[in-house]
This record gives C-alpha cells, sequence and structure tokens, in this order.
C-alpha cells in the first residue's frame, strides 16, 4: 500500500460527467457543486467538485486508489478527463506505508525533521497520532492505525493481531509535488519523499555522567516516550538542539528500528506496479 490519496485537476472533464455533477452536485468549499459518483447510478469510484477557483475549475479525486494501483487510476482518468496526462496536474499525492510490530510512539521516538516549524501530537480513542511536520504543502504523519481500523469496526482488523500496526504518510500539495504533471508520476521511484527525515535513537545513559547530566538526560528520555522526538526538540532553543543530539543521540540502525525510507520507496515502486501489500512490513521485513 503506498498512494492513499491522489488528486488531479484535470483541463477538461467529460461533458456528460461534469454536467451530472453540476445538476445533482452540492457545494463543498470554494465549489459550487461536488459529487461522489461511486454513490450515484454512474459507480464511479471518483469525487468530482466542479466550478471552483483552479485552473478549469474542476478537481477529481480517486477513491480507493491504494486499491487501484497506478495502470488502474490511468485508465479511469482516461474514461473521465482524456488521454493527454502532460496536462493533467497532480494536485495532491499522500505516499503511505503500514508496518506491523512497530508502535507509532515508538517511530516517532526516533524522527525527527530538522527546520520544522510546526509540530503536533494527538491522543484519542483511536491511538496516537504525530506530526513531526505539517504545513500547508507537507505534513508528514504518523499514527496508530490498528486502534483506528478497530474504531471503524473493520472485519480483518478482528481476525489480525494489529496492536502495532502503525501507519507512515507523507502528505505533499501542490508546489512539494515535484513533478505536477499526472504523465510523470511514475518518476516518484526515483524520488525519496522522506529527504531531510533523520530516524536518531537516544544513546543509553553512560557511565561517568554528572549528576546534572544524568537528571537530565533521564527527563529527556520521559519526554521522548510520551511527546516523541521532534515534540520534544522543539521546546527547546535551536542553540541547545545540536548539543542534545550530540550528546545524547545516535543514528538508528536497522536493528532499532526498519529501513523506512528504503520500504517507503518499495512500497512507491510496488503501487506504481499494481502491487498490494497488506500489512505492509513485519519488523521490516517485507512480505511477499
Amino acid at each position: 500500500m503506498a498512494c492513499d490519496k491522489l488528486i488531479l485537476l484535470p483541463p477538461t472533464l467529460d461533458g456528460e460527467i461534469e454536467e451530472f455533477v453540476r445538476a445533482h452536485g452540492r457545494p463543498s468549499g470554494r465549489y459550487p457543486s461536488h459529487l461522489d459518483l461511486s454513490r450515484t447510478s454512474r459507480r464511479l469510484p471518483v469525487r468530482v467538485f466542479c466550478g471552483g477557483p483552479l485552473r478549469s475549475g474542476i478537481k477529481v479525486e480517486v477513491l480507493c486508489v491504494r486499491s487501484f494501483g497506478y495502470r488502474v487510476s490511468c485508465d479511469l482518468i482516461s474514461k473521465l478527463c482524456g488521454t493527454d496526462f502532460s496536462s493533467i496536474r497532480v494536485w495532491r499525492v499522500d505516499w503511505c506505508i503500514d508496518i506491523l510490530g512497530v508502535s507509532a510512539s515508538e517511530i516517532a521516538r526516533y524522527c525527527r525533521v530538522p527546520n520544522s516549524q510546526t509540530v503536533k501530537f494527538f491522543h484519542s480513542r483511536t491511538g496516537n497520532s504525530f506530526y513531526p511536520t505539517t504545513s500547508r504543502e507537507k505534513t508528514i504523519l504518523i499514527y496508530d492505525r490498528g486502534s483506528y481500523l478497530r474504531s471503524k469496526r473493520k472485519s480483518f482488523s478482528r481476525d489480525m493481531n494489529l496492536s502495532n500496526l502503525t501507519r507512515l504518510e507523507v502528505q505533499l500539495v501542490g508546489k512539494a509535488i515535484p513533478y505536477q504533471s499526472f504523465e510523470q508520476l511514475e518518476r516518484f521511484r526515483e524520488i525519496d519523499v522522506l529527504a531531510g527525515v533523520e530516524f536518531l535513537k537516544f544513546a543509553p545513559v553512560r557511565p561517568g555522567l554528572t549528576t546534572q547530566q544524568l537528571l537530565a538526560a533521564e527527563a529527556l528520555q520521559w519526554r521522548l516516550s510520551t511527546m516523541g522526538l521532534q515534540a520534544t526538540l522543539k521546546d527547546f532553543p535551536s542553540s541547545d538542539v545540536a548539543y542534545l543530539i550530540s550528546k545524547y543521540f545516535r543514528d538508528a540502525s536497522p536493528s532499532d528500528l526498519p529501513d523506512i525510507r528504503d520500504l517507503m520507496q518499495d512500497s512507491i515502486s510496488g503501487w506504481l506496479n499494481g502491487i498490494r501489500r497488506f500489512p505492509r512490513t513485519v519488523r521490516g521485513v517485507v512480505e511477499p
């Protein structure tokens, strides 16, 4: 599972479909008409918005894109918007991986995005959600996918042990998408969508630390376990962050955490090739 959301801005839309949406749709935000065609007699797995401010005023969201894969999505878009994919702009794309056996809190303890200005953390009945970075154009989200599925009463969640099923998402919007033409979506094989993200492990408390350093290390370890690395470091002046990292952290090794960067790229390639996997990984071992 790699692509979790795909929103496109095509220059044109099938005339009959556009007329149907404008006739039966309802307002949504800045769009006078929008309609989920999967819930109509058309039975098309897309949500269409018409009359908006962007480009031709048309926006198309492919539903269940995670299940379709790239080729099936292309076939669907060609029927709705034509085959000139070079003129269709990718407005939003979310890439994700599911990791079984590692909790969201554990990954958040390792994950750091240098120079991130906005950090968020939420706790609810569906589990913890960590946002090491969030902005209008790029957001990284780590959350408890197992608890979310159980809260939605998904049938397969009762049949599988999903106590530690974690999803990591990279949400790209607008200018954050390096190749904005739908025709070039396959070039994401070449892109590290986690570029700039670091995975660091808190080094064990070493002998020889002063009392003050030992107490500081224990307090830091407690904050990491509850808030995650990014939110913990956000509370310190930037001048102190470099000292803390050099003093108490080291790069995470494969024995500490699965190679998330490699797994994400493998997941993207799998979706582009039409390969679907669930759960995505088990402690770094890719499922066949």
